[in-house]
């Protein structure tokens, strides 16, 4: 079964869904970004082409950093408030980074390790210390170990990566004004 999805975007990047609020909401993380750290916003649109909203209820995402485009379930997104989605953006984003300076080649650990540092100088500026402190007791944990046991998500996100470099998903594009 073909599943439909919304579209919209804000200056080059694009931005995919299932259902409005998605829309919204990332729309709104950016924009939170934009507000605490101009610079780090106008950055992104370098190292970010599209966030992919699935259909996926889980908390799993992928980066592909050659492509630029973040898959991010449903879930994590829903289930996020504003200010830790917008600092997830800008971890994906950093990894767009280390791809470039061929940071990409060191272990999982230290890119993850500087991805989270990045994301917690954001947090910093809004004051988010608990967000901070489960960050920090995840890097010890090692996260991405178990992310990357998670072959379903992993598989699905790349599946989707494919589909959408031969355009095979139907889109309707929603204009950002309508989405208030």
């Amino acid at each position: 079964m073909r599943k439909d999805f919304l579209i919209t975007n804000v200056r080059t990047l694009l931005i995919i869904a299932p259902e409005k609020f998605f829309l919204k909401k990332i729309i709104d993380a950016l924009n939170l970004i934009k507000k605490t750290d101009p610079r780090e916003y106008e950055n992104l649109f370098s190292r970010i082409s599209c966030i992919f909203v699935t259909y996926m209820n889980d908390y799993t995402n992928s980066f592909f950093p050659a492509v630029k485009i973040w898959f991010v379930n449903k879930t994590a997104v829903k289930k996020n408030n504003l200010i830790r989605l917008a600092s997830t953006i800008l971890h994906e984003g950093f990894h767009t980074t280390q791809f470039k300076n061929e940071n990409w080649t060191s272990s999982q650990e230290v890119r993850e390790k500087a991805a989270n540092e990045f994301q917690i100088k954001f947090l910093r500026k809004l004051g988010d210390q608990k967000w901070i402190v489960y960050l920090r007791r995840e890097v010890k944990r090692k996260y991405w170990l178990e992310a990357n046991k998670c072959i379903i998500g992993k598989t699905y996100h790349e599946n989707l990566l494919e589909l959408f470099k031969t355009d095979e998903f139907k889109f309707t594009y929603i204009e950002k004004n309508k989405l208030k």
